[in-house]
């Protein structure tokens, strides 16, 4: 159950591949074998899937370009004329199966396998007890085969034996020996039928053979039986009982009951194992990109956090989160004159500091890089500059991964200007979220004072009061920033007295703490509103295969358990 669980889990994952090919042959024709190849591997895995159990007929397919007479093979291989024939090129388009058996009834699955709703298995009487279903299949050549080799894929799958139907002028085309090459590692039984030979029989055989012998089916033992050429429209009345097409009737019917279904499935083993790396070579070059850009996207995040320590937390002059503190602890400490005016100075100071400096505008001395929040903006857009730049040169990198990067370009410009959109109001919802901690560190160095009465009253002192005081109304008139507050004297002082005091060591590492838990609230700032959204792109476009790492490793290991 297990394997029949994990040969589903492949199948599907093979036909994620095949969708993602096929949509990419529309300008990489070359692209056509491995589409062809990958239907070729879903039907068979279908095939074991849908089919075990069940009647299991032997199954021959008569493959080869146009106009070398496979409708006619088919009749002859029936001993009836069923499949339609005509000198016009590409005249069958479709699939056909005739079904010598009593009773097509007990063959639902073919249309299951196939996925052909339309399909009609054609019954036919039986030529004894062998039931057997032959296939009149498409050309492969031809400029509309490409709108229906998939169906010729599908049978190949499914069979037991491929007859190949060349004639003189066709049997050495390149389209020929390259689906021969494609269906080798099926380990599918081959014969060549050689169709409406006038002369040169022997020579043609002989050619034939040695091209063979130099190809993947080199060691193979591949019969090579020759047609006579009819004159007349329709040959089927002179060729059914000629000994070349009784020869070709038994050898097909004798290598067809060398293979059963476990046969088949075996050579889908050896099919998917054959094809496995060329099938994967740009997915995974597809998520080597993603990978790649994960870890630049990390790269930037990390480095706006780098800055962001030095240019704000770290920076001696830009820091204001601590003034805050102090002047919120100078309304709890009651100075005398200063209750009316701390207390509309605090709601002035209300988190966030852009508020603050947005009240004051006529001081062109309070410059907008002391901002905290001038100084996100700044590094944020430093980032998106830096991924713009990245992206836009690994989009110039050959085969899927270079395609990969310039589909993510495109919805990175979008993405990115709907970031510097969305930031500021991210900016806001932090700081107000941050706000309380301000008040909370000013209530525990004030509790902590009080079990301090020599350094409280100290910082109660009138002096101090009223060079606070003159601070105080600087700030509200506009005429002095929070930042340059610390550095009157008056704050110097009530600094000083804090940090160098009998509490200065509690003071620290409340300071501390702020700038901890300021560091963390701003890395999760940048993950959810930078990281996130660059990392979840919408990468539109049916030509991504859109596999990630993980699933991939999955379809690997299955792959082996299923294969080893």
């Amino acid at each position: 159950m297990e394997k029949r669980t994990n040969a589903g889990y492949l199948r599907a994952f093979l036909q994620q591949l095949d969708r993602t090919y096929q949509a990419q042959t529309s300008t990489t024709p070359s692209l056509e074998e491995k589409h062809f190849a990958l239907s070729v591997a879903t039907v068979g895995l279908d095939d074991w899937l849908i089919r075990h159990g069940r009647p299991s007929p032997l199954q021959v397919a008569t493959i080869g370009p146009t106009q070398v007479g496979k409708s006619t093979v088919v009749n002859l291989l029936l001993g009836v004329e069923q499949a339609e024939v005509s000198p016009l090129a590409a005249y069958t388009n479709q699939l056909f199966g005739f079904a010598q058996t009593k009773d097509t009834k007990g063959y639902e699955w073919v249309n299951e396998v196939l996925g052909e709703p339309e399909l009609k298995l054609h019954p036919v009487k039986s030529r004894g007890d062998l039931d057997s279903i032959i296939w009149d299949t498409p050309d492969f050549d031809s400029h509309r085969s490409h709108d229906y080799r998939a169906l010729i894929a599908k049978i190949c799958a499914l069979v037991d034996v491929f007859v190949l139907v060349v004639s003189k002028e066709k049997y050495s085309d390149l389209s020929v020996w390259n689906t021969l090459k494609l269906l080798r590692p099926l380990n599918r039984r081959l014969i060549v039928c050689l169709n409406k030979v006038a002369s040169d029989a022997s020579i043609l055989t002989e050619a034939v053979r040695s091209r063979l012998k130099e190809t993947e089916w080199q060691g193979v033992d591949v019969p090579v039986i020759v047609l006579p050429y009819i004159s007349r429209r329709n040959p089927f009345d002179q060729l059914v009982h000629c000994t070349p097409v009784d020869t070709l009737r038994t050898c097909v019917f004798d290598l067809a009951n060398q293979c059963d279904h476990e046969c088949r499935y075996t050579g889908v083993q050896s099919f998917i194992a054959e094809n496995w790396d060329a099938w994967l070579q740009p997915v995974r070059g597809e998520v080597r990109a993603v990978n790649k850009w994960h870890e630049e996207v990390g790269q930037h995040v990390q480095e706006a956090l780098t800055d962001y320590q030095e240019q704000y937390l770290n920076h001696s002059v830009h820091y204001d989160v601590f003034n805050q503190v102090v002047l919120r602890l100078l309304e709890l400490l009651e100075i005398p004159g200063l209750g009316q005016p701390l207390t509309k100075l605090r709601k002035a100071l209300t988190w966030p500091v852009r508020a603050v400096l947005g009240s004051f505008r006529q001081n062109k001395e309070i410059s907008k890089e002391t901002s905290e929040a001038a100084i996100l903006e700044d590094i944020v857009e430093h980032a998106l500059l830096s991924l713009h730049t990245k992206s836009t040169r690994h989009a110039a990198e050959p085969g899927q991964g270079g395609h990969w990067w310039g589909t993510l370009n495109r919805a990175y410009r979008t993405e990115a200007e709907a970031i510097r959109q969305r930031f500021p109001s991210a900016i806001d919802r932090y700081q107000q979220s941050f706000f309380p901690e301000i008040e909370k560190a000013a209530d525990s160095i004030y509790t902590r004072l009080q079990e301090n009465p020599v350094m409280l009253n100290t910082l109660r002192a009138t002096r101090v009061s009223a060079d606070i005081a003159a601070v105080v109304v600087a700030i509200k008139t506009g005429t002095m920033g929070i930042s340059e507050a610390l550095l009157t004297p008056a704050m110097l002082s009530v600094t000083s007295t804090l940090t160098e005091g009998a509490v200065g060591t509690y003071v620290g590492t409340i300071r501390e703490h702020l700038k901890d838990h300021q560091y963390s609230l701003v890395q999760h700032l940048l993950r959810q509103e930078l990281a996130m959204p660059l990392l979840e792109l919408d990468l539109e476009g049916d030509t991504l295969f859109q596999i990630d790492e993980r699933n991939l490793q999955k379809m690997e290991r299955i792959r082996n358990e299923l294969f080893v």
